[in-house]
């Protein structure tokens, strides 16, 4: 967590030095924990700082991200008790990276898991859930992604018929979410909720379709 904290206060240069010595320690100290603190139920720290490690552009960042991602995809049998909130962030943090093959079949085991195991969208709030979909979409021809981004989209849709709807999704998460929604044109499901969104945004307007919302190749984007 102290590296997420420094990474905010610091400024450039600094702040390149410290993620590049960051990533390097988190990559030569930590990772190779993960199965330990799994079991621990201690999981939160390692996507914090992954995340924070990933946006050092340069090798060091690359290889925490890689090795990272390896950690995922070897005990991704374990995902069952990693907190659900560390996948989604995970997934974004290896997006950055989506050529290396490691980040993406890291985020494939993710990605899986959360297609075998729905309830885990369940307790994902409205950003983690843009997060994911955010992570995903940097793989657009990978099976799994697909298959992920469309479980979100029921989520995000199984949402919407509550009584309560969509109110509590921050404005941002749900144009994050129509983002990653858009890169799956052909999925009806993710039309579904994107169509689910625009009426979230049309009611908050006090309009029935409302007056920021346009139509642009059948989807609905603000």
């Amino acid at each position: 967590m102290a590296v997420v904290r420094y990474r905010k206060e610091l400024k450039v240069p600094e702040l390149a030095t410290f993620l590049q010595q960051a990533a390097a320690q988190f990559t030569s100290r930590f990772v190779t924990n993960w199965q330990h603190d799994i079991r621990a139920r201690q999981t939160w720290g390692y996507a914090t700082v992954c995340n924070a490690v990933s946006r050092e552009e340069g090798p060091a960042g690359m290889e925490a991200c890689r090795a990272m991602a390896a950690q995922v995809s070897r005990f991704a049998h374990e995902l069952i008790d990693v907190e659900p909130k560390a996948l989604p962030l995970l997934a974004l943090s290896f997006s950055r990276y989506s050529q290396v093959p490691a980040c993406e079949n890291g985020m494939g085991s993710i990605a899986e898991f959360c297609c075998q195991q729905n309830g885990v969208l369940r307790e994902l709030d409205s950003q983690s859930l843009a997060l994911l979909v955010n992570g995903l979409s940097k793989w657009p021809e990978q099976e799994n992604s697909r298959l992920a981004t469309v479980a979100v989209s029921g989520e995000v849709r199984r949402r919407a018929e509550r009584a309560s709807g969509l109110a509590g999704f921050e404005p941002q998460h749900l144009a994050n979410l129509v983002n990653g929604f858009s890169k799956r044109p052909q999925e009806t499901g993710c039309g579904a909720a994107t169509v689910a969104i625009a009426s979230e945004v049309g009611r908050r307007a006090g309009q029935a379709t409302g007056s920021v919302i346009f139509i642009r190749r059948n989807w609905l984007i603000w």
